[in-house]
């Protein structure tokens, strides 16, 4: 086989390889993004875990919240003006991927509370993007 014979091969046993991940794959995003609307998950982020080494781990969380947000009014008469009200309350935290090994689901839990304002900042974010992301 020459060269070139053996490279056009190997390019389509690649792409054939690529359509095969993604065959693979493609089941698995789909069940994945099943079972968040089932958990009723609003966004995905993660949290960091540091064993007793000083490795820290990624771990993967899924975040449900209840917001409400009132825009302001600063035109017209001073008398009718007011500013923005909103509240956030962040219900439900799931764990998405199995904690390492050494690692407790509370262990994860415990972090999500040290990151709170970082995850209540995340979910404020996913709230306004609503509708323009989705």
């Amino acid at each position: 086989m020459s060269d070139l014979a053996k490279m056009v091969w190997d390019l389509g046993v690649s792409l054939n390889a690529a359509k095969a991940e993604e065959l693979r794959v493609a089941p698995i995003v789909k069940r994945l993004k099943a079972e968040m609307k089932a958990k009723n998950i609003d966004f995905r982020t993660e949290v960091y875990v540091t064993d007793q080494d000083g490795e820290e781990w990624e771990i993967e969380i899924g975040v449900s919240y209840d917001a409400t947000y009132t825009p302001g009014k600063f035109t017209g008469p001073w008398e009718d003006s007011y500013p923005a009200d909103g509240s956030m309350d962040i219900t439900e935290i799931h764990l998405i991927q199995d904690t390492p090994f050494g690692f407790t689901d509370q262990d994860v839990l415990e972090q999500t509370k040290k990151d709170k304002d970082r995850i209540e900042e995340l979910a404020w974010e996913h709230y306004f993007s609503k509708g323009r992301d989705e």
